[in-house]
């Protein structure tokens, strides 16, 4: 290669190793907003819980024959084996249930892409999954959770920036309820528990979409990082070699004008 390329090529690999750094930076913000949102979910979540035990709700026995299934992934890309680790846990889950009983949810274009040879008529597929979106797509899985008892929320949660798992997640939502200790009202035992039931369902599964967010940009920022490191490492190499063919060019034109000189 010459010089003149091999110059070429560093200036490239430059260019995109500042595009790099640029994603990891805005990966990493992303996670710790996203983080931040989590933890006013949690507290929301403690209030239901404490309305729970007040309330005495129990839940019914369902049978797991009949349900909402729900995969979440990812819209966009640069996240490592992320999809991939989903799609495994996928198969093995639908290769134990009957798809014609149960209505399936795949959240994200790169998931839906990497599984579309096990896609149909009975997936509902939802492509663009960012923080904007989450609103639209729990009203959807309300909207659709209406016919089934149980949904089972499959996602990879993020115990820490460099450490997820795959959950599968069931919120059984059909409760039985004793409203002994709680003061009467204006309003009727049925008009209180569905109200609750939707705002269970609604808060839970804000929790599990931003987590499942979470741990998306988790994987985003470990993938640049690792990228970024790479590419830190190959401008060195690059430069190194750079400026030896360019010293060895320098030496040789040196040594030639002189023995011109001497002749």
């Amino acid at each position: 290669m010459s010089l003149s390329n091999l110059k070429k090529s560093l200036v490239a690999i430059k260019s995109l190793s500042r595009a790099i750094s640029a994603m990891r930076i805005l990966s990493m913000s992303s996670h710790t907003v996203i983080k931040r949102e989590i933890e006013n979910l949690k507290n929301s979540l403690n209030c239901l819980n404490d309305l729970e035990n007040q309330i005495n709700f129990e839940k019914l026995n369902i049978k797991e024959d009949a349900n909402l299934l729900v995969f979440i992934g990812s819209s966009k890309g640069l996240c490592g084996n992320y999809n991939n680790e989903i799609k495994k846990n996928f198969l093995e889950i639908i290769n134990k249930i009957n798809l014609d009983k149960n209505l399936i949810i795949l959240i994200g274009s790169k998931l839906i892409s990497i599984l579309k040879n096990q896609i149909n008529e009975n997936f509902i597929l939802i492509h663009k999954f960012e923080k904007k979106e989450i609103e639209n797509i729990t009203d959807l899985i309300l909207k659709k959770s209406e016919n089934y008892s149980l949904i089972n929320f499959n996602y990879l949660h993020s115990e820490t920036l460099f450490k997820r798992k795959f959950i599968s997640k069931k919120i059984n939502y059909n409760f039985d309820y004793d409203f002994k200790n709680l003061k009467k009202g204006h309003f009727s035992k049925e008009s209180i528990i569905n109200s609750f039931k939707k705002i269970y369902i609604k808060y839970n599964t804000n929790y599990i979409l931003y987590n499942a967010l979470l741990s998306e940009q988790g994987s985003r920022f470990i993938s640049m990082d690792s990228a970024y490191r790479n590419s830190k490492k190959i401008i060195a190499e690059k430069e190194l070699f750079y400026n030896k063919k360019r010293q060895s060019i320098i030496t040789n034109n040196s040594l030639e004008i002189n023995s011109n000189f001497f002749l």
